[in-house]
């Protein structure tokens, strides 16, 4: 299972590589303070600070020493630096300059490294990073390890996770966050909620209405109703 505080760390270590984020404009500039070996490599590897490419510029013993990034374009997604995620060798990494949009950068590095398999161990490619300066580290996680959450849920085949599996994922979720849970089901949705049980009548699998009530009873109720489809054979079949 992927866990976010594994990828995202709230503090840089000694060993972090530094990455430096490079406008293609200011390349030019910063191509000439580099040691004439490093603008010799950088030029044999092409490059010019296009967005999101990269160059690995070493030391004297041949380690990594820094990685220079080409910025992305004015106006992209605002995500996108955390996408060099998978093009990086493991290690631990830090932005030597704290990127425009932090939390989403933070969070879209997390994102990148996303992986789903239900029949094999996941192993996360170990390239983590510092969480930039200003950012609220643990806000991010959480974000993250929703998204992870809600991810897997989407990408579980339809064999694997049935209105049993849902109704346990969403019993986990209330647990963990303290929120109160029902379900109905069975005669009792056949005679609530008729729709929803005539619906499910097509599948050997029974549905259910999954409930969370979370909050202060005394602030203003909002409720939210969606519909959780663990099979649906879309447009198959066209009456």
């Amino acid at each position: 299972m992927i866990h976010a505080s594994d990828i995202l760390l709230k503090t840089a270590p000694k060993s972090a590589i530094p990455l430096r984020v490079i406008a293609a404009t200011d390349w030019p500039n910063v191509k000439s303070q580099l040691p004439k070996p490093s603008q010799v490599w950088a030029e044999a590897q092409g490059f010019e600070a296009a967005p999101l490419t990269l160059v690995h510029i070493a030391n004297s013993r041949g380690e990594i020493a820094e990685i220079l990034v080409g910025a992305p374009r004015a106006g992209d997604d605002p995500f996108a630096l955390g996408a060099i995620a998978s093009k990086l060798p493991v290690g631990s990494y830090a932005f030597t300059a704290v990127p425009e949009t932090p939390e989403l950068v933070a969070l879209g590095w997390c994102l990148e490294l996303y992986k789903y398999d239900p029949l094999r161990p996941t192993k996360i490619k170990a390239v983590k990073l510092a969480c930039p300066k200003g950012v609220n580290h643990a806000e991010v996680v959480v974000l993250a390890e929703a998204s992870f959450g809600v991810r897997d849920r989407v990408n579980a085949p339809a064999n694997l996770f049935g209105p049993d599996e849902l109704e346990q994922a969403a019993r986990n979720v209330a647990k963990a966050h303290g929120a109160r849970f029902s379900v109905v089901k069975g005669a009792q949705l056949e005679k609530q909620f008729p729709l929803v049980h005539v619906v499910g009548a097509a599948s050997t699998r029974p549905p259910r209405l999954i409930d969370f009530t979370w909050g202060n009873p005394k602030h203003p109720k909002v409720t939210l109703v969606g519909k959780g489809v663990c099979f649906d054979t879309g447009g198959l079949d066209i009456k």
